[in-house]
């Protein structure tokens, strides 16, 4: 599986939502930085070694003390009956995994991609599209010709934790499976969080991304101009996305407030340069 990505720069904001308008259908992933490349967790911390050759043995680890530790804060309606589902806990709770974070709402990508963005760091905010039918399209049909699927596709899309334990997970299998936890967390829910993971060890996530010049791509990488984040802000606030949304509880409230101050703060700076230059 690979897929060919274009990169497309937007300038202004109604650029943008035209964008996210035509790829409706589409998973997103948003970066603060467009130097930054699609890897997940576990390989950022296998860096010190070679990734193939360690990464599953050091995922076996974690899963095992994970695991041995977990039944002490969890309640039995929740403790997972399968490998995926240990992962997805494991990510919720900051462990390093295979796992990479996408969403099925391009304003949510938008939000990570603005959130922490520093504009004198050099760079410009980034969100990666992919088609998701292209996606799971692909990564059914090489399961069924190479894998040994033997099922409808319906089945598959209700099963993916039973076949990532019987099939995908045990092959090596070079493509890419989108996959949403049966047991959620508010925090998934309120970002309509899914996860993408590369099925062999020997490839790295994105070594399946290779640039083209051709414009009708199954895969895009969205290059936001740094030029335009205030209006990126604003978008959001009309949008209603916000931290409330993105992180439900208390602590969505305060990042919020310290959000709003800082618009406000830029709003009255920006009015004081002009009064100076007008009277």
């Amino acid at each position: 599986m690979i897929f060919n990505y274009s990169t497309q720069v937007i300038e202004n904001i109604n650029e943008l939502v035209s964008t996210f308008i035509e790829l409706r259908g589409w998973v997103f992933r948003g970066h603060k930085s467009d130097k930054y490349i699609l890897e997940s967790s576990l390989e950022r911390y296998c860096n010190f070694c070679e990734y193939s050759s360690y990464a599953q043995s050091i995922e076996d680890t974690m899963i095992s003390d994970f695991k041995s530790r977990a039944h002490l804060y969890l309640s039995r309606d929740i403790i997972p009956d399968t490998k995926l589902g240990w992962l997805s806990l494991m990510q919720h709770h900051g462990c390093p995994t295979r796992l990479i974070d996408f969403t099925t709402l391009p304003y949510v990508a938008l939000f990570f991609a603005q959130d922490g963005f520093d504009s004198s760091a050099g760079s410009d905010m980034c969100i990666w599209a992919i088609s998701n039918k292209f996606l799971e399209t692909e990564s059914f049909n090489y399961l069924s010709e190479k894998a040994g699927l033997n099922v409808n596709y319906k089945t598959f899309a209700l099963n993916k934790d039973r076949f990532f334990d019987e099939i995908f997970d045990r092959g090596g299998h070079p493509i890419i499976i989108s996959i949403e936890p049966k047991i959620t967390n508010l925090r998934l829910e309120s970002q309509s969080g899914l996860f993408l993971l590369s099925g062999s060890y020997d490839k790295k996530f994105n070594n399946y991304f290779v640039p083209t010049e051709e414009k009708s791509t199954h895969a895009r990488k969205i290059v936001i101009s740094s030029r335009i984040v205030n209006d990126v802000i604003r978008l959001l606030m009309d949008t209603g996305i916000n931290n409330r949304r993105i992180y439900p509880g208390i602590d969505g409230v305060g990042k919020d407030i310290a959000a709003q101050l800082k618009i406000q703060l830029q709003d009255e700076l920006k009015n004081l340069v002009v009064e100076r230059v007008l009277y």
